[in-house]
């Protein structure tokens, strides 16, 4: 193939990506003036719905469930209406009555970014919602991760003889030992196996290469080759 037909097969395929890119860019600009579109059609639903607050009678209980029902999801959901836009037509005097007595409060659901668990927090106002969400709320652990941290934390700072008397060591050298098959790692005995700590960086939390199982043997060994390279 010449050079010359070889520059017109790449210019071909340049124009081609080219076109391609302006339909993404075409469709990408359709898709936002769809969104832009339905978020002008949500506001003059709920600006609708608050008009309906202002010129309908509630005469009876169901009405007035239905109008509860509404001024939540109004005061929750649509955001861009002031409270004192949906306070007026309530009748009442203040923003803490209208929550009290019309709104009421609502339960969002963080999930711990440690254990995964949710945890469910009451929001009684707009204000307590801003609150929490500026906060990072979702970002922070819950209390039982905490409490954990500062319980290892605890652990690290314990001198070794003490930390290897714990019940948290007791259960991790029985994981160890398990893993290993309840075999030494390195001759395979089955006697006198000890969980030797090849680091105590992350007592409290060990890791599968921070720990290994040797039997009384080659535990002593182990610490004869550790003596010597220190001495070095």
């Amino acid at each position: 193939m010449s050079s010359a037909s070889l520059w017109g097969l790449v210019r071909e395929q340049v124009m081609t990506i080219d076109s391609r890119l302006q339909r993404a860019n075409d469709l990408i600009d359709k898709i936002h003036e769809t969104e832009k579109q339905l978020n002008d059609f949500k506001y003059a639903l709920d600006a609708a719905a608050l008009y309906a607050l202002s010129v309908n009678d509630y005469e009876n209980d169901r009405d007035w469930t239905e109008k509860r029902k509404l001024a939540r999801r109004l005061y929750w959901e649509a955001l861009y209406f002031e409270e004192d836009d949906i306070k007026e037509f309530y009748n009442v005097s203040s923003i803490e009555e209208l929550i009290q007595c019309v709104v009421g409060s609502i339960t969002k659901t963080y999930y711990c970014p440690c254990c995964g668990i949710g945890m469910k927090v009451e929001v009684e106002s707009r204000s307590d919602l801003e609150r929490l969400e500026h906060q990072h709320y979702a970002d922070n652990p819950c209390d039982d991760c905490i409490a954990l941290k500062r319980h290892i934390e605890h652990l690290k700072q314990m001198p070794y003889k003490e930390y290897l008397k714990t019940d948290e060591w007791q259960i991790t050298r029985q994981c160890f030992l398990e893993k290993a098959d309840n075999k030494c790692q390195l001759c395979n005995t089955e006697k006198y196996l000890h969980v030797h700590h090849r680091t105590y960086e992350n007592l409290g939390e060990e890791e599968d290469k921070d720990c290994i199982v040797l039997c009384r043997g080659c535990h002593a060994k182990f610490h004869d080759i550790a003596v010597a390279e220190s001495a070095r």
